[in-house]
């Protein structure tokens, strides 16, 4: 996400949304830091587990 991010950069673009796998038994964006990644640079993560967690 880092890569793209910076290659989108070079044409004045950005990330401002990411809609990953992720549930209760597939983690793997929380474990490789996707989500801290995308709430550090204000990208907004989706997943539908995700926005119900959030919002509970």
């Amino acid at each position: 996400m880092k890569l793209a991010q910076s290659i989108l950069a070079e044409e004045g673009l950005k990330i401002s949304a990411v809609q990953n796998h992720y549930s209760l038994l597939y983690r793997s964006s929380e474990e490789a830091g996707i989500i801290d990644y995308c709430n550090e640079n204000n990208i907004v993560f989706f997943s539908p587990i995700w926005c119900w967690n959030k919002a509970h």
